[in-house]
């Protein structure tokens, strides 16, 4: 039986009690689940620690070289040159020559503009020399030589003297005697020298027809001259003469001056005193058919029907003047080996001249 007193207070107390067995249950369950949480954690850390190898290995820093450069690309778009040709005309492309690239690019690009590049240089179908002689091949086609035989670049065909190369670099026909570049290109200076001028002026003649003649011995004096103003001694012209004596303590002095002239040098020779000053003299040589010249400035030369003038003799050279076309060109001196071949040609028999 229960007692008025406590049956109010349960009734009171009754939502209370319930409130607390449900708190009560909850925080059980927490616990429980806590409980089952830190089992399983340890049961997952145990069975790692058996998978793993007992050193830890450090992770390798992931490579992204290979992105970053196709990143570039694609931050450069392609840029392609102008295009030039005419219209429904294709453009000659090639591959770019790097095997990471191989894009189709313009034949005469010098900069790939996929992968930004440079291209190896340029060989032009018209300039492929495929046996290396200095012709090119479309050249040797055209002229009937073979562009895979490289002696051909020095033969002769038509005996004129110079070779198939260079006939190829003067623009001449190679099969053609009278079709060759110009002469002076196988000209050379044998040797250079300096000698004194040859001639005195010794005396004055007036002859009964109360003509003039002048005596001029060579430096020798193993000949004389009596010449007149016009005459040629030597290549040299006598052009003027100018009488003049000088008075002096001890008497009177002749010094009389003759001139003579060659091309375009002056000599005034004073009566019966040597001239000391030198001249220089250049000895030539055409290698085509060993033919020599001995020349001094202001002389005029013919080779092969060509005229040339001696402009000046250098020590390392001989300036000529082509007289058709007024180019200067410098003659060299001859190699050894061109000195052999003249010397073959010369005990054949050559010819010699003297401007």
């Amino acid at each position: 039986m229960t007692m008025p007193g406590q049956e109010s207070w349960l009734v009171r107390h009754y939502e209370k009690l319930i409130l607390t067995a449900v708190v009560a249950a909850l925080l059980g369950s927490v616990g429980y689940l806590l409980s089952q949480l830190q089992r399983s954690r340890a049961t997952l850390e145990s069975l790692v620690s058996e998978s793993l190898p007992s050193q830890w290995k450090r992770a390798e820093r992931l490579a992204i070289d290979a992105y970053t450069g196709r990143w570039q690309k694609v931050s450069r778009p392609m840029q392609l040159p102008p295009f030039t040709n005419l219209l429904f005309v294709s453009e000659l492309r090639v591959l770019c020559v790097y095997e990471d690239c191989r894009k189709p690019i313009p034949f005469d690009a010098d900069v790939c503009p996929f992968c930004g590049r440079r291209q190896p240089e340029i060989v032009r179908p018209e300039e492929i020399d495929s046996d290396g002689d200095g012709l090119t091949d479309v050249y040797e086609k055209k002229v009937g030589l073979n562009p895979f035989d490289a002696a051909d670049a020095f033969a002769d065909p038509d005996s004129d003297g110079f070779s198939n190369i260079e006939e190829f670099q003067a623009g001449t026909n190679p099969f053609d005697s009278k079709d060759f570049p110009n002469p002076v290109a196988k000209l050379r200076v044998v040797r250079i020298v300096n000698r004194p001028f040859r001639m005195r002026f010794q005396g004055v003649q007036t002859l009964a027809n109360g003509e003039t003649r002048f005596l001029l011995n060579l430096r020798t004096l193993e000949r004389s001259y009596f010449v007149k103003i016009g005459d040629v001694i030597d290549g040299y012209k006598v052009v003027s003469y100018e009488p003049k004596i000088r008075k002096t303590p001890a008497g009177k002095v002749d010094e009389s001056v003759l001139t003579l002239r060659k091309g375009d040098r002056i000599v005034p020779l004073v009566k019966n005193m040597a001239l000391t000053r030198y001249e220089r003299v250049a000895y030539l040589a055409l290698l085509t058919d060993a033919s020599r010249f001995v020349v001094h400035v202001g002389d005029t030369i013919t080779v092969r029907d060509r005229v040339y003038k001696i402009v000046d003799i250098r020590r390392d050279g001989v300036l000529l003047r082509d007289m058709q076309s007024g180019a200067e060109i410098l003659v060299t001196r001859i190699a050894e080996s061109e000195l052999q071949e003249l010397r073959k040609k010369l005990q054949g028999g050559g010819r010699s001249s003297e401007g």
